[in-house]
């Protein structure tokens, strides 16, 4: 989770830390995290997973991953 807050969202430009939304963030956070090398390939397999629907605008709330680093 905090690996994908590194940066700020590339979609909704929330700040570097924080959430896109209470309690949930954009998936395009989780993929660049992942292409930077700061989120493991099993990491993003549980976001993915939580990811019922991938949309553009989907939002992944924190509850439903399970990251494992």
């Amino acid at each position: 989770m905090q690996a994908a807050r590194a940066l700020p969202c590339a979609l909704c430009w929330a700040p570097a830390g924080t959430a896109c939304q209470p309690g949930a963030d954009h998936l395009g956070r989780y993929i660049d995290a992942y292409a930077n090398g700061q989120l493991s390939r099993p990491d993003m397999t549980a976001v993915l997973e939580a990811a019922e629907v991938i949309v553009k605008w989907r939002m992944v709330a924190a509850q439903d991953v399970a990251v494992t680093s």
